[in-house]
């Protein structure tokens, strides 16, 4: 239907072009500024399921290919990636530009499993920690919501970084604009800048595994 409307757009403006017009008037928009109005009217909003959810896939297959150089870019080259991970009680914030930078005990981050990271986010409540549960969560599976938990929750004040990084932390977790739980995984937080999504957050702790 919505390419239907654009078709009619198109047949609408392109007909008025072809009719005299006043040489004392000027339209303020030309058939094709007209046309692209109306298709960006059209389109979906970028942080709206089904457009975060292809973006969300790609990253998923660049992040399983291990191609590290596909999935750093969804790091954004000003503020990094903050990779939150838990060696002991406390939680551990590292930022990295590239995913190969990231070494834990010996072990890369990259490629993740490619049979849990190509589950397609379902829109809805997100699992919380449940302890009874095997996985460690109230259900299984890969979640998203725009509610900002990571903003919430706060992490960042009960860890090791300097006052300097947690201000610096504190404030991209405030323009977090998709939470991901992917319970087999961890959680994913990805930010709207402008026209472009980044991979901000990731948080491998698994929850009652302290």
């Amino acid at each position: 239907m919505k390419y239907s409307v654009i078709l009619l757009a198109f047949l609408f403006f392109s007909c008025s072009g072809d009719q005299k017009k006043d040489p004392s008037k000027t339209d303020s928009l030309s058939s094709k500024d007209s046309l692209k109005k109306a298709m960006r009217q059209d389109l979906q909003p970028a942080d709206e399921i089904h457009q975060f959810n292809w973006i969300y896939s790609a990253f998923a297959d660049a992040a399983t290919s291990g191609k590290d150089s596909l999935a750093d870019k969804f790091i954004s080259p000003n503020d990094g990636l903050w990779i939150i991970y838990a060696p002991g009680a406390m939680p551990e914030f590292e930022n990295v530009k590239h995913f190969d930078d990231f070494d834990w005990n010996g072990k890369k981050l990259l490629p993740l499993d490619r049979n849990n990271m190509m589950a397609v986010p379902v829109e809805g409540e997100l699992p919380v920690a449940d302890c009874n549960k095997s996985s460690g969560y109230s259900k299984e599976g890969c979640f998203t919501t725009q509610l900002n938990i990571f903003a919430d929750e706060k992490a960042w004040t009960y860890s090791s970084l300097s006052e300097t990084d947690q201000g610096k932390v504190k404030q991209l977790a405030s323009k977090i604009t998709r939470t991901v739980v992917n319970t087999a995984v961890g959680k994913f937080y990805f930010t709207l800048s402008g026209s472009t999504w980044y991979l901000t957050f990731i948080d491998l702790r698994v929850p009652c595994d302290a």
